[in-house]
This record gives structure tokens, sequence and C-alpha cells, in this order.
């Protein structure tokens, strides 16, 4: 980040000068919305000016709505129009609203844990408030108590159902969703007017395959709650195949199981009536801790030995809680991501919805590193 230097020989005082240049990069959005800025003791090195000179210009900006600062964050860009943050940072809250559809487990993984503390900690870099609201498939309308007549927006998150969607779209709030609706296509970002933030289904099994196969495995067994259903569905299988046609290997749909939220009984059908069917390693996709720990026990119970080389994709380990390897997304960073993206559409006036893709990451198991260098 380069900026200009201030003017010794200018009449006008230094803290005004510093002032301008940050106020000039913010409102031409060289420093974007959401963007933390260097530190007083960067600043004050890179002007080359005293620590307080620093610290009156940042005053000056946060006053103006250009800046929020909050004791061991930092300070960040919160809007890029003079004033225009102002409301949204006092006494305002963002609502996150989890989205139950048929499930009421969502709340309880450590993925969606980590989702939450990269939410609460860029709210409260945004001096901001954080309430929390669950919405089920029976709520017909979207209603708070009286904490609620400050909400500046919603973060929606879960297994957001097209009645959930139509609900949230008539009350009215700003909000942004954290991944598609569960339909037959995906939501139409720019169109519709809503900001979406999304993983790249395709690319994360496509990283999980291909470093199977880079293992030596041509077998690999995909194994997935839904594989045809939403879009995500076809999207994440579509990465398997992609990986495969990359390296010459075949498609072969009898290495496909679908678990349908019963892990067990699914690989267990599978084991018994493909008993001719080779793999070498799996590709586990969205399954949950539970899922994916009785598809293990199914491997047990039919005396079968579970392959060496297993890739779990979006599941309920974030990488380093488990012996495997994992394809993720930094889930605190997403939801830092989620609040900048709110916090971007309430307060800039050139706003437009859009929909952010997230790339995701391989993580490889330490223990399968030694293997492999051995």
């Amino acid at each position: 980040m380069k900026f200009e230097h201030v003017d010794l020989n200018n009449s006008k005082p230094l803290p005004a000068q510093v002032t301008e240049i940050l106020e000039r990069k913010i409102t031409e959005r060289e420093i974007p919305v959401g963007q933390k800025l260097p530190s007083h003791r960067e600043l004050r090195k890179i002007f080359n000016v005293s620590i307080n000179t620093i610290s009156e210009a940042i005053a000056n900006l946060s006053r103006d709505g250009y800046l929020s600062s909050r004791s061991k964050y930092g300070t960040y860009v919160v809007s890029a129009q003079k004033g225009k943050h102002a409301g949204l940072r006092t006494g305002s809250a963002i609502c996150l609203l989890v989205c139950l559809g048929g499930t009421k487990k969502i709340t309880g993984s450590m993925q969606f844990s980590e989702f939450i503390s990269g939410v609460e900690a860029a709210v409260k870099e945004n001096n901001l408030h954080l309430l929390y609201k669950t919405m089920d498939d029976t709520d017909s309308e979207l209603s708070f108590d009286n904490k609620g007549k400050n909400i500046a927006g919603l973060i929606v998150t879960g297994h957001i159902t097209p009645k959930n969607y139509s609900v949230i779209k008539e009350a009215g709030i700003p909000f942004i969703l954290m991944g598609d609706v569960l339909q037959d296509e995906k939501v139409d970002a720019p169109r519709e007017g809503v900001d979406l933030i999304c993983n790249d289904d395709t690319g994360l099994t496509y990283l999980a395959a291909k470093h199977l196969i880079g293992l030596g495995h041509r077998e690999i067994l995909y194994i997935a709650n839904r594989l045809y259903q939403y879009p995500v569905s076809v999207d994440l299988l579509e990465g398997y195949k992609k990986a495969l046609k990359e390296a010459g290997i075949g498609f072969n749909e009898k290495l496909l199981v679908e678990t349908a939220n019963i892990g067990y009984e699914a690989m267990k059908h599978f084991l018994e009536k493909s008993p001719g069917v080779p793999f070498s390693a799996m590709v586990c996709s969205n399954a949950s801790r539970y899922t994916f720990e009785s598809i293990m026990k199914a491997f047990q119970d039919k005396n079968i030995t579970e392959p060496k080389d297993i890739v779990l994709v979006g599941s309920d380990y974030p990488a380093g809680t488990t012996h495997l390897t994992v394809v993720y997304n930094d889930q605190a960073e997403t939801g830092r991501k989620a609040v900048e993206k709110l916090v971007e559409r309430l307060t800039d006036p050139d706003w437009k919805p859009q929909r952010v893709v997230l790339q995701g990451k391989l993580y490889i198991d330490e223990m399968e590193k030694e293997t492999a260098n051995a």
C-alpha cells in the first residue's frame, strides 16, 4: 500500500494532510471497505510524522464515518462515503440468521463454530452488536423482539430453503446469503439484488480427487449426501469428474455412493451389493462428523479394511483436527468476509450485488506426508 508524502513546507497542519491523503485513498476505493489499515506505528513510519499526528488523523476519519477502531483489533475502513456509516455504527446490530431446514445439527459443528468466531470478531471491529436467530420452514414471517428494531442487516446461513428465502426477502431487511438456496437453480445474485458468498464447490472436490490421483490411485470411491438433487451437489460431483478426466481415468458411476443422511446403511448396502467393484481411496463430500463415522463403522461391521487414503471435503473436521486429509475453507475468514460484505452493502453508495466465490485449500495429514517421503 503506497501513500503520498506529507509536505513539510505546506502551511496546512500535518494531521489535516494525513487525513486528506487517507480520505482520498478511501473514497477512490484504493483502500476498500472492510480492509484493515496499517497500525499507528506503521503509519507513523510511512508518513514520517509523530504518533499524535496519526492519532488525530484517524480520529478525524472515524468522526466522519470512514473508519472504525477497536482496541486489540485495529482500525478498519467501514465506509467509502463521509458520514455514511455513522448511523450504522451507533447502536446498530447485525443478526446471524441460521436456517435449519430439516436438520437441527448445523449449530453443533466445529466448522460452524469457527464461522461464528469470525463473524463475532468482525462485528466487534466495526463497533456493532450481534444478535442470533434461528428459522425453519414453519416460520411464515421474520419477527424479532425489541432488540430487533436496531437490526441493520442479516447474515443468512445454514440450510436455506426456498420458503426461508421468500420470507427473508419479504422482511425488507438488507441481507447476505452464505451459500445457495436449496432449489433447482442457483440464485442469480446480481439480478435478484443480493450478495451471496459461496464455496468453489467444483474446485473443492477437484482438489481432493487430484490429490488422490497424485498418490497413484485410479479407482476412487466418491461419497456424498446427495449426488444430483441440488446445483451444489452437481458442482461437487463435477469437480471429481474433472480430476478423473484430466488424468485420463474413465468415470465409473458404480463408484458413487449417495448417503442421503443415512451413512451407515448406504455404505453397508454398497459393500454388500458391489463386492466386485474395486476402489483404493475415497473422497467423502460434505459429510457431517456423524455421517463419516457411521460410514467407517459400516466397513468395520463388514470386516472390510477401509482405504488408507481418504480426503474429506467440507466436513465438520477443521484442518489439523483429524488424522485425515481435508479440503476446506477458512471458516473464520469466511465469517469476517460475510460481515465485510454486509457492511459494504449498508454503507457504500456504489454497492452492487455480487456472487463471491471462495477458493478451498488442501490440508494434507502429517502422517500421509511422512509416508510419502519415506
